[in-house]
């Protein structure tokens, strides 16, 4: 028997699937709030100049006074037009970056939602790389697990990325599809760059041909290659067909 992995087999893909995915929300968040951001990008750097214009004026009388450095720098902090300054900078600063985090926000939930609720089941990203979103039992998830799915994604980005590095081991769930009950598995076939993909990784598609088995376990990614002698074995524990060492289960085929 295989040991198990340590590592995600599909993390080459999963990566591959979210910067498909990110990079396009990213391009539209952009050209569709670029009338807000611009205007406040345009506030914010007139906000730089007339924060530059009081910081020479305060400078200036505070030299001129003859105060010492702890002088200095009080009379800095407790003057109210250079406070005003920096205020003005970080609320136009803040409010382009606010601005396209929500329309980020509200695309993304269209865009992943809406791709697994289709036939593909997953992303555009996701189904180019082959990928499909399933709840933990293996079937087709709802709407409402979905939507708590894409809620529960903003922890996963709220914890630096930490909520996203738990897919990277066992049992290869992210934050997010913990808490929502789903999984990110392979689909039957490849998608339509899994073939460059494999190849780009040194692997060759042709000499190591993937069937999905049908059996009593429909959440376990099942596989016949030829690299396992003939054995039915799970592609997520790379276990035997009658010991999944992810699930802790025996599964019949």
């Amino acid at each position: 028997m295989n040991p198990p992995p340590l590592r995600n087999p599909h993390w080459q893909r999963r990566c591959a699937a979210f910067l498909i995915d990110f990079g396009a929300l990213a391009t539209a968040a952009l050209v569709v709030t670029a009338p807000w951001w611009r205007t406040d990008l345009r506030d914010a750097d007139a906000a730089i100049d007339g924060l530059r214009a009081t910081m020479d004026a305060t400078m200036a009388n505070a030299l001129g006074s003859g105060a010492d450095a702890s002088g200095f720098y009080a009379s800095l902090l407790s003057d109210p037009a250079l406070r005003a300054a920096v205020v003005a900078f970080a609320q136009h600063g803040s409010g382009a970056i606010f601005t396209v985090a929500i329309a980020y926000a509200l695309l993304s939930a269209a865009w992943n939602i809406g791709g697994e609720l289709s036939p593909w089941q997953g992303s555009p990203g996701k189904h180019l790389l082959g990928l499909r979103v399933v709840d933990v039992s293996g079937r087709r998830a709802p709407f409402a697990q979905l939507l708590v799915r894409q809620i529960a994604a903003g922890l996963s980005w709220l914890t630096f990325n930490l909520g996203h590095l738990l897919a990277w081991w066992p049992p290869f769930r992210s934050l997010h599809d913990r808490i929502a009950g789903t999984d990110v598995v392979a689909t039957t076939g490849s998608g339509p760059a899994r073939v460059a993909l494999d190849r780009t990784a040194g692997g060759d598609p042709a000499a190591d041909p993937v069937r999905d088995v049908a059996g009593d376990a429909p959440d376990h990614a099942m596989k016949l290659t030829s690299s396992n002698a003939g054995r039915t074995g799970c592609l997520r524990c790379r276990g035997t067909a009658r010991s999944c060492r992810i699930r802790r289960s025996r599964i019949w085929v």
